[in-house]
């Protein structure tokens, strides 16, 4: 596989011309999403478009066959209901940020999954910031008492939210607009984590589809207070998982406040209160 293109820069004409080769070998496929009122930006939009294509090195051979199946998983999982949903939810709020609650079924959800969808507050180069508490996750409960179609069509929702939120806020900035993710596992106890059921049924329902609909949306993932336990657990499964995610992924002693860089890049100690 090709490596990612770096940069948030707005396409180059050299990738200009890919998107337009890239819309031509799916025209059929556009012209009928066009046609039913489904050519939703965050899915065929330019920049979503040049989010396939970096994501898969501007090699156009590449960036064709993960479009294929990423249209194959939004009709599978009836995603499109899911981007008019968020979308609407977006544009009845009149904001460029969404509420937790506006994600499908949250009000069971957050009983068991404590998470903060996006901060106030973007990032000193303008990219969103998503917070979770691993020990306000609580995988054990929820595999017994939610509904499990409800935790999956919750994270189909984040997941189309996020893409939603990107793109308006990309052509909002005028840059290609990431989300850096900062995992909290302060007070986790490995037996938090170690939940066959969950992992079964998120392995099933969930385990590529983030990676199948969604191009170049998440940038660094940053693990916070992690243990040393914890560290080599991450280290050894890093180890079986693709470079370019490995580059993503920072584990960050303490609280974050003594690693300069990671201050920097989520814009201050403020930020992270």
């Amino acid at each position: 596989m090709a490596a990612a293109i770096p940069g948030d820069h707005l396409p180059t004409q050299e990738e200009l011309k890919l998107i337009g080769s890239l819309r031509t070998r799916f025209e059929d496929q556009l012209a009928g999403r066009a046609a039913n009122g489904r050519d939703y930006p965050c899915l065929v939009g330019d920049l979503a478009l040049l989010r396939v294509l970096r994501g898969n090195g501007n090699d156009l051979d590449q960036a064709a066959v993960w479009y294929s199946r990423c249209l194959r998983t939004v009709a599978e999982c009836n995603l499109d209901e899911v981007v008019a949903d968020m979308t609407n939810a977006l544009d009845q709020a009149g904001t460029l940020t969404p509420l937790d609650d506006m994600l499908p079924y949250h009000a069971e959800i957050k009983e068991y999954v404590r998470a903060i969808f996006t901060a106030p507050q973007l990032s000193p180069a303008g990219d969103l910031i998503n917070y979770i508490s691993f020990a306000r996750f609580d995988m054990w409960a929820l595999t017994s008492r939610a509904e499990w179609w409800h935790w999956v069509r919750y994270m189909h929702g984040a997941t189309v939210m996020r893409m939603v939120e990107c793109d308006r806020q990309s052509r909002a900035q005028g840059r290609l607009v990431r989300v850096i993710t900062i995992i909290d596992v302060a007070e986790c106890a490995l037996r938090m984590f170690n939940c066959p059921k969950f992992h079964i049924n998120h392995s099933r329902d969930l385990g590529s589809f983030q990676e199948s609909v969604a191009a170049e949306i998440f940038g660094p993932v940053v693990v916070l207070n992690a243990p040393w336990l914890i560290q080599k657990l991450v280290a050894g499964v890093m180890r079986f998982v693709p470079e370019r995610f490995q580059q993503k992924v920072k584990l960050v002693k303490g609280d974050g406040t003594d690693d300069p860089d990671f201050v920097r890049l989520v814009g201050g100690e403020a930020q992270l209160k």
